[in-house]
């Protein structure tokens, strides 16, 4: 859990935050190919990272030109 990582980190008495972002594609839902899948959840993870939400599940919302 994100938050439990932070936590972790935050022991250390160092000023810094870490954030994790997660993207999430499923075979054969979201692509048809390995290669499909890695693109798809990479782009859920740029949109995780956007909206700061932590995660995301790939979507024709995210990309709607994809069709792999």
């Amino acid at each position: 859990e994100a938050g439990a990582a932070r936590a972790r980190l935050g022991d250390f008495g160092g000023g810094a935050t870490v954030r994790l972002s997660i993207g999430l594609a499923v075979y054969p839902a979201h692509a048809a190919t390995r290669q499909g899948l890695i693109d798809a959840a990479d782009r859920a993870m740029y949109q995780a990272k956007q909206e700061q939400a932590g995660t995301a599940v790939y979507g024709p919302i995210l990309v709607p030109t994809v069709a792999d």
